[in-house]
């Protein structure tokens, strides 16, 4: 359908793993109600159907996923049983913010440590190959 896929377009798998992650995460804070799953740049709602078959316990009790994704027409795909939204929601959250899909659309500097930091670039060799 394009030029890449990402992980939870290639099955149910990465959502389960992620779901029982955030069940971790939620035991870890002392299981509070309200617990806040937060998708930033959710995309069609791929991630969040993954999530929501899997189950997660913190859902079960009073949790809540919310959806933030810009593009209108992307919300439209959202599955029911979420809060698609625009924008980031205000205040404190007791929960997590997942970016899957948005940090892979952010241009970033590496940097490496072999000794020393340096910052990493990969370099056209000018022969058809990258270094």
């Amino acid at each position: 359908r394009g030029d890449f896929i990402t992980s939870p377009e290639v099955g149910p798998l990465f959502g389960t793993v992620l779901a029982r992650a955030v069940d971790a995460c939620w035991r870890d804070l002392g299981s509070p109600e309200g617990f806040t799953i937060v998708d930033v740049g959710a995309g069609p709602g791929t991630l969040a159907r993954s999530v929501l078959s899997a189950a997660p316990e913190c859902l079960r009790h009073g949790g809540k996923y919310v959806a933030v994704e810009t593009a209108a027409a992307q919300r439209e795909s959202h599955p029911d049983g979420i809060e698609s939204v625009a924008a980031l929601p205000d205040g404190p959250l007791d929960g997590v913010v997942i970016a899957n899909e948005l940090l892979d659309n952010l241009a970033f500097r590496l940097f490496v440590f072999d000794g020393g930091w340096r910052e990493a670039y990969v370099v056209d060799a000018g022969d058809g190959r990258f270094s």
